[in-house]
């Protein structure tokens, strides 16, 4: 194999472990300082780059070599890096909602100090593919996700993926955004539901 070539998928493979390290970070439970947080996402930012640099890289490459599987991990690792941006943007804006107004006084002390809770954590909505739960569904999704100006459209795309189950979780669009995903939704539940109402 050329030289380069195995180089090259070497610090493909060494990309690939951080990523891996870094997702199994989320997924088994990421701190909840708000700096480290913010330090991870820094770090996804870095990896993106080399990602980038790398493919790069890999272009460069005589025409003949084939980059079929190299194409195929490298977006894999990139797909990620973007899931793992969201979670951890959101992990943050947890922080400047809680910052902000989630701590409540309930009552002060004898010493004259405020006793604070904090609010818990609210569960995304659930929708599994039954029309007469979708109206429900709609309004407390677009109360949580949709009106929260702190997300973008391709965080709240994610959010209304991770809220779907069933049936639901099979409906497709063509270019896959969060408006289209949620108008297919509406076409296919919203109007059924009126029908179901107008029946009974």
């Amino acid at each position: 194999m050329n030289p380069e070539i195995t180089a090259l998928n070497r610090l493909r493979g060494a990309l690939r472990q951080i990523v891996t390290k870094l997702k199994n970070y989320i997924k088994q439970g990421a701190s909840e300082d708000k700096v480290v947080l913010e330090t991870k996402i820094t770090k996804v930012s870095t990896i993106r780059k080399k990602l980038f640099d790398l493919r790069k890289r890999y272009y460069e490459l005589p025409p003949e070599a084939d980059l079929t599987e190299t194409d195929e991990a490298i977006e894999k690792m990139e797909t990620s890096l973007e899931e793992m941006e969201v979670s951890l943007k959101y992990l943050i804006s947890k922080h400047n909602i809680y910052d902000k107004s989630s701590k409540l006084n309930i009552k002060e002390n004898k010493t004259g100090k405020l006793l604070r809770v904090k609010l818990p954590d609210i569960p995304l909505p659930q929708f599994t593919g039954k029309y007469e739960d979708f109206g429900n569904f709609k309004s407390q999704f677009i109360s949580l996700i949709e009106d929260n100006d702190g997300l973008s459209n391709t965080q709240k795309l994610y959010y209304l993926k991770s809220s779907l189950t069933g049936e639901a979780k099979l409906i497709q669009t063509a270019d896959d955004t969060y408006k289209s995903k949620l108008e297919a939704l509406e076409d296919r539940y919203e109007k059924r539901e009126r029908l179901l109402i107008l029946k009974y």
